[in-house]
């Protein structure tokens, strides 16, 4: 079983590695919390929605509520 309280060797602790994966993990975070839709431009209304266009190839037929979403 795994000791998740044990304390490593500092020679062996990659302090660089996690500094970069913070930061790389902090930028994506950002661009979610501040949403796609401003940075790059909004679907047109024509444009099918990427699940919806998913579940219409896996041929899923999904119904929410009243709304249903064929996959044929």
């Amino acid at each position: 079983m795994i000791d998740l309280f044990k304390l490593t060797k500092k020679s062996s602790r990659h302090i660089g590695i996690a500094i970069y994966v913070g930061i790389i993990a902090g930028i994506f975070s950002a661009l979610v919390k501040s949403g796609f839709e401003d940075l790059i431009p909004p679907r047109t209304l024509e444009t099918t929605p990427p699940p919806v266009r998913l579940t219409r190839k896996a041929w899923i037929k999904y119904r929410y509520y009243d709304l249903s979403l064929d996959g044929i």
